[in-house]
């Protein structure tokens, strides 16, 4: 099995994933929609329904994250790879390196000049050190 099973899961677990393999496995042809579900210890009994619908339940926000995650994923490598090919083209010269103020634009586009111009200066951030008055330490 995909998922990894084994014997010595808990029902809890082996319930959830053959229930995702199922709706998994609804793609192919042949395979529909209507599920029902069994257990079977030392009697075959049918899945009590409020335990098939909390089931759907917890298999739909699997695939809500995963499909998030997916989703996070392909931005990054889309950004990951037109910064590559970018820093390429720049590199065998088919492209000009962007200009300073180019950049220095982009910067305040983005928002990063302005979380600057709100930072305190660091003088500031660091306490002063007591200046000593006519010889006397300070404690």
């Amino acid at each position: 099995m995909l998922a990894g099973y084994a014997r010595h899961f808990s029902i809890e677990r082996a319930l959830l994933l053959a229930y995702r393999a199922k709706r998994r496995a609804e793609v192919s042809p042949g395979v529909g929609a209507t599920t029902k579900m069994f257990v079977v210890t030392n009697k075959f009994s049918e899945l009590i329904d409020d335990i098939h619908i909390k089931v759907q339940k917890i298999h739909q926000a699997i695939e809500a994250d995963i499909a998030k995650v997916e989703k996070d994923a392909e931005e990054g490598t889309s950004q990951f790879i037109v910064d590559f090919l970018r820093g390429k083209m720049i590199a065998d010269g088919r492209m000009p390196a962007p200009a300073a103020s180019s950049e220095l634009a982009l910067e305040r586009l983005s928002g990063s000049a302005n979380n600057q111009a709100n930072e305190a200066p660091k003088d500031d951030l660091c306490p002063k050190a007591p200046e000593e008055s006519a010889g006397q330490p300070t404690l």
